[in-house]
């Protein structure tokens, strides 16, 4: 009989996991059942880990989870009851593995445990700071508004990723043209051209002789140089999955010309949303901060401020630890430092987030906008080069022809 791997729900909210035989995933959870536990998902054993991460992919998970927000949100505002509220958007998915989820925490719900102790038992999809909003919303009797806040933070960070997307879409588009332009050239047009050079190849300009050896490389070895574009290409995506080189990239982002303004502008409007969102929920500074960390999508950043929270255990001051971790920019050093000393920290905290994301989303227009006359130019400079270089290589031979 198969077997199946399994996490679950004790009657006292306590997360379990272990292996059960079924037949299908569906006897599985059954049988979880049966043995008095609430089956959160069941996948077979071959599958493993990324079983349970295809369930739920980046992109997906996150949308998901900015909708529930968003719909509890509305509902509970609305005066619906928190139990009622779940069955319905449970209901409205057509994700049955989401709606296995809400399900469990609707009978979590039920039983008296509260909303945010049953979405901690998901922390593939709610976070440590996401919990403990919902949790500071329920101490205050401010749920809904907690879980606006949070919906709120999520679609803009969703708008900004968008924005960004959008953005590098034609760059991306006109470099593949550009690139597919020069491929036609090297592999079609240059080679119709060696009949009229013959043996005479040593004695073309040095520049000529390159786009003829390019030309000759395209077409004899097209499988190693599409492999070695592809490589180029997808490189950078590779070492964005390997922790240390991408906490590498985010702190040079941080320090070079030319990315530190809109790298510290974005990790100052993260982080002074978070701040703000957790502040007004009645945290603590020094835990509001600590959770501030999931926030900040910057690794090195979300590194230094776990610093600055055990600063603020230590009993230092935040603007202090902020001045000592240098991930934000000066503007907000600067109004953070003013709030703190006033009294008004979680106002300037708000008023800042918003302040910072109108400039990010400035910046990043004016720089695609500057990327692509540079990338033009570029493009066209590398085309009309080649075209000089067969030219030459035409005015040589006719030279020596005489």
């Amino acid at each position: 009989m198969p077997v199946f791997l399994f996490r679950a729900l004790t009657a006292e909210g306590e997360s379990v996991s272990g292996r059960i035989e079924a037949v299908d995933e569906r006897g599985a959870l059954e049988r979880l059942k049966g043995r008095g536990l609430i089956p959160v998902r069941a996948w077979p054993a071959g599958r493993g880990r990324w079983a349970r991460i295809a369930t739920f992919p980046h992109r997906d998970r996150s949308r998901l989870v900015t909708s529930l927000t968003r719909e509890l949100a509305v509902l509970l505002g609305a005066g619906e009851r928190l139990e009622r509220a779940l069955a319905a958007i449970a209901e409205g998915l057509s994700d049955r593995v989401a709606s296995a989820m809400l399900a469990t925490v609707r009978q979590q719900v039920r039983s008296g445990v509260a909303l945010s102790r049953a979405l901690a038992a998901f922390p593939d999809l709610f976070d440590a700071a996401y919990v403990a909003v919902v949790a500071a919303g329920e101490a205050a009797g401010r749920l809904p508004e907690a879980l606006g806040h949070l919906a709120e933070l999520r679609e803009r960070r969703e708008r900004f990723r968008r924005q960004v997307s959008a953005a590098l879409l034609y760059p991306a588009v006109l470099a593949i043209a550009g690139l597919l332009a020069i491929a036609f050239i090297l592999g079609v047009v240059i080679p119709e051209l060696v009949p009229l050079v013959g043996e005479r190849r040593a004695d073309l300009p040095a520049a000529a002789r390159f786009v003829f050896a390019a030309s000759d490389l395209l077409r004899g070895r097209f499988e190693m140089v599409a492999g070695g574009v592809l490589l180029l290409a997808l490189l950078p995506l590779g070492l964005r999955r390997l922790p240390r080189a991408a906490e590498l990239g985010d702190r040079l982002a941080l320090i070079l010309p030319g990315f530190r303004t809109l790298s510290r502008e974005r990790t100052s409007a993260e982080f002074t949303r978070g701040l703000a969102l957790l502040l007004e929920g009645g945290l603590d500074l020094p835990n509001a901060v600590r959770l501030t960390r999931g926030m900040v999508t910057n690794r090195h950043a979300a590194r230094a401020v776990a610093e600055v929270a055990r600063g603020l255990r230590e009993g230092r001051r935040l603007a202090d630890c902020l001045t000592e971790a240098d991930i934000l920019a000066p503007l907000a050093l600067r109004l953070l430092r003013t709030g703190e000393e006033s009294g008004r920290l979680q106002a300037t905290a708000a008023f800042l987030a918003g302040n910072l994301e109108e400039r990010v989303s400035e910046r990043l227009k004016r720089l695609v906008q500057l990327v692509e006359p540079i990338l033009i130019i570029l493009l066209g400079a590398l085309v009309a080069g080649i075209l000089g270089a067969v030219l030459s290589a035409l005015l040589s031979v006719n030279t020596l022809a005489f």
